[in-house]
């Protein structure tokens, strides 16, 4: 019904901000640059954008934010996730729990059982514990872009590169 302007570093024009994504009606989070090249950092508001926060961590994964269907405190902006609606970001490398390939950004969601997929460079992964350990669904052929997931017939696309990867999930 409203729009309102956020401009996260105060610029009239608004700067370089990437995956904005809300938690609830007040909690929002980004990640911002001054410019093209420089680095993005993880902004976040929780008044609605009355006041913004640069929280100082630099996102260098994809450019990403999500949520985890059944839990409006735990969140994923790039390699970084939340389990306390955005007050403490923890980073998700490879092997931060045994056998985790980590994730450097969530894409999809399957909104049925609330598995995540998403993107280590050129590894589809996917986490069926809310992001906690990411394990390896597919290697493509290049760092990949995007992934969207359908949801009633089980069918993954993945964009890396130029070229557009599909196959099925059945994870029964």
């Amino acid at each position: 019904k409203t729009w309102t302007y956020l401009p996260w570093r105060g610029i009239s024009w608004g700067g370089f901000t990437y995956g904005a994504y809300m938690l609830n009606e007040k909690t929002i989070f980004v990640c911002d640059a001054l410019g093209w090249t420089d680095p993005r950092y993880l902004w976040v508001t929780f008044d609605a954008g009355k006041t913004n926060i640069n929280t100082g961590i630099v996102v260098k994964g994809l450019k990403s934010g999500m949520g985890c269907l059944g839990n409006n405190d735990i969140a994923f902006m790039g390699e970084w996730r939340t389990e306390d609606g955005g007050h403490t970001w923890k980073e998700m490398p490879a092997n931060s729990v045994p056998g985790s390939l980590g994730c450097m950004g969530v894409l999809a969601v399957d909104m049925k059982r609330g598995t995540l997929f998403g993107a280590n460079g050129n590894r589809l992964v996917y986490s069926t514990d809310k992001g906690l350990t990411w394990h390896q669904l597919a290697n493509v052929g290049g760092s990949i872009g995007d992934i969207a997931y359908d949801n009633e017939s089980g069918k993954i696309y993945v964009t890396a590169g130029y070229t557009l990867y599909t196959g099925y999930i059945d994870f029964n």
